[in-house]
């Protein structure tokens, strides 16, 4: 994404809108779910297939995503979208949404993964300005956001898929010791026993540090 960014900021630069907003109109991922993987799932009328999301994927998807974009200077980020459009397992366009299609207007569906991960997100970054991204070790991606008004902070932080480091707790922010950490919970709101004598482990899935 960073990439990406800087490229469009290019254009808007050579364009002469250098110091134009950026925001990211529609930004999403097709979930395949549960769906049987040897099936076929994409866009049946053009017989174009896509590798679809697993739930727990497009759930971290959104939490980096939203990162990513922050780091980079996005103002606003609307996800698509909020609910699955329909309900054909086969159809990638039916299964964007943050919760489960219903063919009825006051159903809203049922939470998705996606959906808890993202209001788990808003718990604990509504209100906070990003600082800085850092990379303490090689395979570290770590986020640090101000909490307005206060002296907290959050930390957002994770490893590339396939790792799993253990760092000094210092290693993420200087002087930081076990006890000024309230608490440490994943994507979904679950409280990780990440932290053992001023280290923590961190792996693929994300977790947020609260200071």
């Amino acid at each position: 994404m960073p990439g990406h960014v800087e490229d469009l900021r290019s254009r808007m630069v050579a364009a002469g809108a250098g110091d134009h907003f950026l925001w990211f109109g529609e930004i999403g991922i097709p979930v395949r779910g549960t769906n049987d993987p040897q099936a076929f799932y994409g866009y049946p009328a053009k017989r174009q297939s896509v590798p679809g999301a697993s739930l727990d994927y497009a759930a971290r998807y959104l939490v980096k995503c939203h990162a990513l974009a922050l780091k980079c200077g996005v103002q606003r980020i609307y996800w698509y979208n909020y609910q699955n459009r329909g309900g054909d397992i086969d159809y990638a366009e039916h299964h964007f949404g943050l919760r489960s299609f219903s063919g009825s207007r006051s159903d809203a569906g049922h939470p998705l993964p996606a959906y808890v991960a993202y209001i788990h997100m808003l718990t604990n970054l509504k209100g906070s300005q990003f600082v800085a991204q850092r990379s303490p070790a090689p395979d570290i991606y770590l986020f640090e956001f101000a909490v307005s008004g206060t002296a907290g902070r959050r930390l957002l932080a994770w490893a590339k898929p396939g790792h799993r480091v253990r760092l000094p707790l210092t290693a993420l922010a200087n002087g930081l010791l076990a006890k000024d950490v309230r608490s440490v919970t994943n994507i979904y709101g679950a409280r990780q026993a990440v932290i053992e004598k001023e280290e923590i482990t961190l792996a693929s899935m994300p977790v947020y540090l609260r200071l």
